[in-house]
């Protein structure tokens, strides 16, 4: 996971990314750079399969970008067949065998962060629920992103090309620095994470708030239920995971 490839928004360049662990990519495109992050293991993901750690996000990047065209930027990257899988590539730390996706996304911004957390459950005014001795309730475990708006233009990005199986290149933190155990105070989902609210726009004037989730941007009729639920079922750890 060592080489890299460019993004295809001139906007983001100013940060770089690493490539998808080429025991599973086919070629990757002509595009040209290297990433800057350290620490974590990078891994295989649905990006349908990650939960929102906070309750809502703005509508752009902080360079003025809107999440909308960056959902519009991904490249379609196919995966290697289980007979052009060679043992040798494949980690001993990640899951065995062919990740059980239809197609890699390459995103036009660096790989996301993400987190195996149990949240507090909490109630839609943003308070802990409690038990009766008045502990928090936590939440089952999944997978967290530590970067809420670009795991938006993933999901949306996965959304639209359902119901094939979409994988993402993440970074799975274990141990967590000063600047990412910051950011665990911002956990504050009211919805485990499963939708995320847009704030007001202040590109756009007059635009309200909304509630979304990725079923939204599904072609119609193709999300039946019980979707998001088979989804959770990747694995908690990086282990579990594909490299």
């Amino acid at each position: 996971a060592g080489r890299a490839v460019c993004s295809v928004f001139p906007y983001q360049v100013r940060r770089r990314r690493s490539l998808p662990p080429p025991s599973v990519v086919r070629k990757a495109p002509a595009f040209c750079w290297m990433s800057s992050e350290r620490g974590g293991r990078l891994r295989l993901l649905n990006p349908l399969s990650i939960r929102f750690s906070q309750p809502r996000i703005a509508g752009h990047f902080r360079d003025g970008h809107r999440l909308d065209e960056a959902a519009a930027g991904f490249v379609e990257m196919p995966l290697l067949s289980a007979r052009d899988v060679d043992p040798a590539a494949l980690r001993a730390d990640s899951a065995p065998g062919v990740p059980p996706y239809d197609v890699l996304l390459v995103p036009p911004f660096p790989e996301i962060r993400v987190i195996s957390w149990r949240p507090k459950l909490r109630r839609p005014d943003g308070e802990a629920q409690r038990d009766e001795n008045g502990d928090a309730i936590m939440g089952a475990r999944a997978w967290f992103a530590l970067d809420n708006r670009r795991l938006y233009a993933m999901q949306s990005a996965a959304a639209k090309r359902w119901p094939r199986r979409c994988c993402v290149v993440v970074r799975c933190i274990e141990e967590m620095p000063g600047s990412e155990v910051k950011e665990l105070r911002k956990f504050r989902t009211t919805t485990e994470g499963r939708s995320i609210e847009f704030g007001f726009d202040s590109k756009v004037k007059g635009r309200p708030a909304r509630m979304w989730r990725w079923p939204m941007d599904a072609p119609k009729g193709t999300v039946r239920s019980g979707s998001e639920e088979l989804l959770d079922a990747q694995g908690d750890y990086a282990e579990d995971l594909w490299d």
